[in-house]
């Protein structure tokens, strides 16, 4: 009897486990499973984004692209992710993020979550993880070719956690010829 309580318990462990993993892991998924692709020439990117989401070309003054689901209202979109590069001389990753940082350090209502250097596509990059009134952004810089990029990624307190792993596929995807 003794045996066989252990083995049920043993199995009953394993079947919790098995749930709260395929929870978790469904979770983290992203939204979409569609992506569609984005290039410009002019700035010398690539990268994909969830093929149902709006794509707008300079929606905002400096911005090279936006790209925004579908929920919101007027100009305001609950999530979305910007593309924001310009030409620069003689540039560098670590005076950009100097600036982002000390910038970020002075907005008044601005946390910042995280704050490191990353590698996309082979190339040295930097991220921040904020938190603001509007909600969570995760800032992502990098210089090449005379320009500097930020991708700039955005969704509400409360909805973070959903988007992530789309913010993560975004970013990963981006690629600088």
């Amino acid at each position: 009897m003794r045996k066989q309580i252990s083995v049920t318990m043993i199995l009953l462990i394993a079947v919790m486990a098995v749930g709260a993993s395929a929870c978790t892991k469904e979770a983290g998924q992203p939204l979409t499973s569609a992506w569609a692709n984005y290039e410009n020439e002019e700035y010398g990117f690539r990268l994909h984004y969830p093929a149902d989401w709006h794509k707008d070309d300079e929606p905002y003054e400096n911005t090279v692209v936006g790209f925004w689901t579908s929920s919101g209202t007027g100009a305001y979109y609950e999530v979305h992710v910007m593309i924001i590069a310009g030409s620069c001389q003689a540039c560098n990753l670590e005076e950009n993020v100097d600036a982002a940082r000390e910038g970020y350090q002075s907005e008044v209502g601005t946390t910042v979550l995280n704050d490191r250097y990353i590698e996309v596509q082979g190339r040295r990059g930097h991220e921040f993880i904020l938190s603001d009134d509007m909600g969570i952004w995760r800032d992502v810089y990098f210089v090449a070719n005379n320009k500097d990029y930020m991708l700039s990624c955005l969704a509400p307190q409360n909805k973070y956690s959903q988007y992530e792993g789309i913010f993560e596929e975004i970013v990963n995807s981006f690629v600088i010829r």
